[in-house]
């Protein structure tokens, strides 16, 4: 069941995909349109390439047993490599920061890693064995270590700390918001850690396989502390009411479920333009192209499902419009931070494969767009349009009493309002606040607005929200109580 637009996008129908989801139907995202005529293949040979957006505007991730760009599956090949990618999502170039083909600087360590975040200009990644110095052979599953570093890439430095197996945990990844981390709900940075099938579980004996039944852990920690140690970190324990609780290692509680299994890596993005959190996973088997996507309005929960590609519907199983080698073997995918549009709706995807040196066994990328319950899906001409990624300026995602939603262009709010608010001009605005104060969406009032004729104040703490404080309005009566 599938139907195709112009230029090659493809739409799997949401009944045939959704079959095995563990999750409800996303309430925002109604389906997924990827443009494989956009299709492009880099580094053959090197796979993994989770990617964070760093402060000096560009891109950094890890690959894993290759040369990176310019290399093969032999040629420069390292366990574990960093590169830089410049560039927007139609026009981008790539260069090997640590190790690889002709690389900046060499490898100092092997390993690999799916989940690389920039926080106050510093990259940090979770890092998992090749071998590990406890001895045996190779294991992913053995340990877990961070890795820091304060020049781009360039040197990496490890914590003298670790997270290990018999913790119930495994390959993490970290919760990626925008440029530097800019637009984060708070002060702390979350990583997701996927749960072993057990404890005793080596990758000998059990491969790179799904963990049945799936689980994730929660974990957080303040932005200033991450690299100080075990007990810095506080794990999701639950939730009272629509709180989450936070406590020990030992108390900790799965925040994602999936009888179907999870798969032995995972990445996890924040759309600010949907306000949505996204995590994406393997189910069921791995290195098949079986994956799946799930969405939240917070870090933890409640999951539904946007996407659950399954065994008779796999993930590229039509791409019209690419003319690249294919195998179904993909077991990863993530989003580019840098190349998602203001609005969240258009995107670029970035997977992997387990080719062992040929077609997805490199970095994959594809541009796509979000069809949205209650919204026209986007005309063919415009919904991969070119130049419209975000900028360097984004404002920040703060959560609870008194804190505003993430800002937007005026324009970008025109377009997703109520039909009522189409046409109106900025000058006009102040006198449609009290009628439209239920608008989900926030302006910067400084830059688009006149001032506030009529202030607002936050039901929760009555305090008042105008054009001075703090250079933002709310319209948000669901998630932040505003009454005029």
């Amino acid at each position: 069941m599938r139907t195709m637009g112009a230029f090659g996008f493809v739409l799997l129908a949401a009944s045939a995909v959704r079959a095995a989801a563990p999750y409800p139907p996303s309430p925002v995202i109604a389906d997924v349109v990827l443009d494989w005529t956009t299709h492009r293949r880099h580094a053959v040979g090197s796979d993994n390439w989770q990617l964070t957006w760093a402060d000096d505007d560009h891109q950094y991730g890890a690959w894993g047993d290759g040369g990176g760009f310019g290399g093969t599956n032999s040629d420069g090949r390292v366990g574990l490599g960093f590169a830089r990618i410049e560039g927007d999502g139609h026009d981008y170039r790539g260069s090997n920061v640590w190790g690889g083909k002709n690389a900046e600087n060499p490898a100092q360590f092997a390993g690999k890693s799916w989940g690389t975040i920039c926080v106050g200009g510093v990259l940090y990644s979770w890092i998992v064995p090749d071998e590990p110095d406890t001895g045996g052979p190779r294991d992913h599953f053995r340990y877990i270590e961070l890795a820091r570093s304060t020049d781009r890439g360039a040197h990496w430095t490890r914590a003298d700390w670790r997270w290990w197996r018999e913790d119930d945990l495994t390959i993490p990844t970290f919760l990626v918001y925008g440029k530097n981390n800019a637009g984060a709900r708070d002060d702390y940075v979350y990583s997701y850690f996927i749960r072993p099938r057990d404890v005793a579980v080596t990758q000998s004996a059990f491969g790179l396989n799904v963990h049945k039944p799936g689980a994730l852990f929660l974990a957080r920690v303040r932005n200033d502390r991450i690299f100080a140690g075990r007990a810095s970190y506080e794990w999701f324990t639950g939730m009272v009411g629509a709180d989450p609780t936070w406590g020990p290692l030992s108390k900790k509680t799965p925040v994602f479920e999936n009888p179907e299994g999870t798969g032995w890596c995972a990445s996890a993005s924040y759309n600010p333009g949907l306000r949505r959190y996204l995590l994406a996973t393997e189910h069921t088997v791995s290195h098949a192209s079986v994956m799946a996507l799930f969405d939240a309005p917070e870090p933890w929960g409640p999951w539904t499902t946007v996407k659950c590609w399954t065994t008779s519907h796999r993930f590229g199983d039509h791409r019209p419009g690419s003319t690249l080698d294919w195998a179904d073997n993909v077991f990863f995918f993530s989003f580019a931070p840098k190349w998602l549009s203001a609005d969240g709706r258009t995107f670029t995807l970035v997977f992997t494969g387990g080719g062992r040196g040929k077609n997805n066994d490199s970095l994959n990328t594809v541009r796509g767009a979000f069809q949205l319950h209650g919204r026209a899906p986007k005309a063919a001409h415009e919904a991969f349009p070119r130049g419209n990624e975000q900028t360097s300026r984004s404002t920040p995602h703060r959560s609870g009493p008194g804190w505003p939603a993430r800002s937007f262009p005026y324009d970008s709010f025109i377009r997703n309002s109520p039909p009522a608010l189409t046409g109106a001009s900025p000058g006009t605005f102040s006198a449609l606040v009290p009628t439209f104060h239920s608008a989900r969406t926030a302006l910067d009032c400084t830059t688009h607005l006149a001032p506030i004729a009529e202030p607002l104040r936050c039901r929760c703490c009555s305090r008042r929200i105008d054009c001075r404080w703090p250079a933002e309005m709310v319209l948000d009566q669901e998630s932040y109580g505003i009454l005029p």
